[in-house]
């Protein structure tokens, strides 16, 4: 038999169970500590229930609860599980909930590998359980624990972006090869380049969404799109909905007759219509086109 420990990014989740719920990416296809990497789906058919341990223990002794495995769109492990109301297990999810248990792994048997370019690959294996870890066996192993990301910020951006809420995006990547693949999918989409006249850039990005600024010679507007991440490549979903960046300065006086916040909106059209506002314009989309990051 091979464990095999990978990324496993922990939630706390609200199911409506008393004993407490969690959510994991279990398993992603990028290079481990072992110096392979296990590909997308290899484990595939999932069984319809698998149970989570202690450190792979993979005894009853050290069972804390279980869960239902499934393939998200992108090809991550994921599993939505309940921890078990023992107390063993209530200390588990106490670990998790306070932050200082933050990964998880994976093991499996009956590996089947193939080298590609010098790496070992598993590309078939019989799926057993996951394991609550201190110490995986990938470096990109993430938690996020307590008040869960995606029940924190998630909803509202699937409100606005149906589907785009996958898992978080870009494992393995760096912020920087992340940032360069949401402004590629940006600049193709909405036609930077296509006319000198207009130019297109990523103004902020979260893990779910991108806000872009398309500006005209007489006008400038801002933009917010849902995307996803395969294969280290982003593609915008849903359509794109106008936004407005607001800047709030709040007085630091508590007198009543404090005057009111001063609000600044960058993104006004009619701000873009100045000599001054065109001329940065070009010089960002020189920039942009150029293949440089941008600060602002």
């Amino acid at each position: 038999m091979s464990k095999q420990y990978l990324m496993g990014e922990v939630k706390a989740v609200d199911d409506g169970s008393k004993h407490g719920a969690f959510e994991v990416i279990l398993s992603a296809p990028t290079l481990d500590r072992d110096g392979e990497v296990v590909e997308s789906r290899v484990f595939e058919p999932l069984p319809d229930h698998i149970t989570f341990d202690i450190d792979h223990g993979m005894s009853v002794a050290t069972t804390v609860g279980s869960g239902r495995p499934e393939y998200t769109e992108d090809g991550l492990l994921k599993v939505v599980g309940t921890y078990s109301s023992i107390p063993r297990a209530q200390e588990v999810r106490t670990l998790v909930k306070e932050g200082h248990i933050r990964t998880t792994s994976v093991a499996f048997m009956n590996a089947v590998r193939e080298e590609k370019d010098g790496v070992p690959h598993v590309v078939s294996a019989e799926l057993l359980n996951g394991a609550f870890v201190p110490i995986p066996s990938n470096r990109e192993s993430v938690v996020l624990s307590a008040k869960a990301y995606r029940e924190a910020i998630a909803p509202s951006t699937e409100r606005l972006f149906p589907g785009a809420w996958r898992s978080r995006k870009g494992w393995g990547m760096s912020a920087n090869d992340l940032g360069a693949a949401v402004s590629d999918a940006v600049r193709g989409a909405h036609g930077a380049g296509a006319d000198e006249d207009v130019w297109v850039w990523v103004r902020d990005w979260s893990d779910e969404w991108v806000v872009f600024q398309i500006e005209t010679e007489t006008s400038a507007k801002l933009y917010q799109q849902g995307y996803t991440v395969e294969e280290r490549k982003a593609s915008l979903v849903g359509e794109p909905s106008e936004v407005r960046a607001r800047t709030v300065y709040d007085p630091l006086s508590t007198e009543s007759n404090a005057p009111a916040p001063v609000t600044a909106d960058p993104g006004s059209p009619a701000s873009a219509k100045s000599p001054e506002r065109v001329r940065v314009a070009k010089a960002r989309a020189l920039v942009m086109r150029a293949g440089l990051p941008v600060i602002h």
